[in-house]
């Protein structure tokens, strides 16, 4: 989560305004205002719930939303609701043995170019860690707790995969950015142990893959490739970024830090993007050799007490972007972070030699656990905020 990403760049201290930026001549800076905003609450009629989080004394954590573009031309949004006493005729003939559960999965489903609601959706289910976990050509994957459903782009169901039970535990799924492919992993607080891995392919929910081993830092994973930043979670080892595939074993690719642990990722099925641990630079590697494709420092386009928040590619592979937060009001001597404001936002584009624009929002997004997801052919990015989200057109590759 955004807000995480926040915390970590923030306590590291790296993230001032410097003056060296190699490759700064080629970016060019534009100034982009909402194409549109949409206030989702009153298609929701209904109270958000979140997960909670132990045993006795619980903590009820904020709720659990998903941002998927469906296709160029189709955003989708999830939120947990309450069941409703209600009549509810949008649910599925399938669904309607499971109508007594106790919670909902709502989707809501936008035209990209008017922001008109196209359609939505209502599926019971018994878990609150539930949501749109991948999406391709149109067709999208929903996890409600154990269960994961594909859906086809008329929301006909077209699959359905039971994960095992997690005792006191979720499972977490890391999506590739092209949506074809996500991994599931057992969370499980003692961190020390082997938990279940399990690799799916979305087109089918076929289980190409399914192992035990321990996980001790923040996974990623392309359509051929898994990605952890190692030892982030243990402090008797050193933190790096290891590479694997399906039947190979882990090979460190670059070194890493705890703190900008979350910002490493795929931007297509070769390339790992993440934040230098012994520079303030951003690097692009090659994920089988460590080859560095560029390593750049953006922080001149920065100000001070802004970070960087984690990398958002789109499915074609040809953009990326990471979103620059503001800290409001920062206390460092109590260690409080402060209040973080979306400024701006960094692109970007094949073939990859550096920073191609830094766009400027206006006006500025404000929240906390903001959520983007970026168009597969990159000309659109779309930013939830809680319950609004708005779209703003990108500049043409460059």
């Amino acid at each position: 989560m955004v807000v995480f990403a926040v915390v970590f760049s923030l306590s590291s201290g790296k993230l001032n305004a410097q003056d060296v930026v190699p490759t700064s001549a080629k970016a060019s800076t534009q100034i982009l205002s909402p194409e549109w905003t949409v206030k989702l609450a009153p298609y929701l009629n209904a109270e958000l719930l979140g997960r909670v989080v132990g045993h006795g004394h619980e903590t009820h954590a904020k709720p659990r939303t998903s941002l998927w573009f469906l296709d160029d031309d189709t955003v989708s949004t999830t939120f947990v609701t309450a069941n409703p006493e209600k009549v509810e005729p949008k649910l599925s003939s399938r669904s309607v043995s499971n109508s007594n559960l106790p919670l909902r999965l709502r989707g809501i489903f936008l035209d990209t170019k008017s922001g008109k609601i196209r359609d939505t959706q209502i599926w019971p289910t018994e878990s609150r860690f539930a949501g749109i976990v991948a999406a391709y050509d149109g067709n999208f994957v929903t996890q409600k707790g154990n269960e994961v459903t594909l859906f086809s782009s008329t929301f006909k169901e077209m699959q359905r995969l039971e994960l095992p039970v997690v005792d006191d535990g979720e499972w977490e799924s890391h999506t590739s950015p092209t949506g074809r492919s996500i991994l599931f992993i057992a969370t499980n607080l003692k961190t020390r142990l082997p938990v279940r891995w399990i690799w799916i392919r979305s087109d089918d929910l076929s289980i190409l893959r399914s192992w035990e081993e321990i996980q001790s830092g923040w996974v990623e994973i392309s359509d051929k490739l898994i990605a952890m930043t190692s030892c982030v979670w243990f402090y008797d080892c050193l933190p790096n970024i290891q590479v694997k595939g399906l039947a190979t074993d882990w090979r460190t690719v670059a070194p890493s830090d705890r703190h900008h642990a979350r910002e490493t990722k795929f931007v297509n099925d070769d390339l790992i993007f993440f934040e230098d641990a012994i520079s303030d630079n951003v690097r692009l590697v090659h994920a089988n050799t460590g080859k560095v494709v560029f390593t750049q420092n953006v922080l001149g386009f920065a100000t001070k007490h802004e970070v960087m928040g984690p990398a958002y590619s789109s499915a074609g592979g040809q953009r990326f972007i990471v979103p620059i937060f503001e800290i409001k009001g920062p206390v460092n001597a109590l260690d409080i972070g402060g209040r973080s404001v979306l400024k701006r936002i960094f692109l970007f584009d094949a073939p990859f030699h550096g920073l191609s624009y830094v766009i400027n929002l206006k006006p500025t997004v404000s929240g906390g656990e903001m959520q983007f997801a970026l168009s597969p052919d990159g000309l659109d990015v779309a930013i939830l905020d809680g319950e609004s989200l708005q779209l703003f057109k990108l500049p043409a590759l460059h």
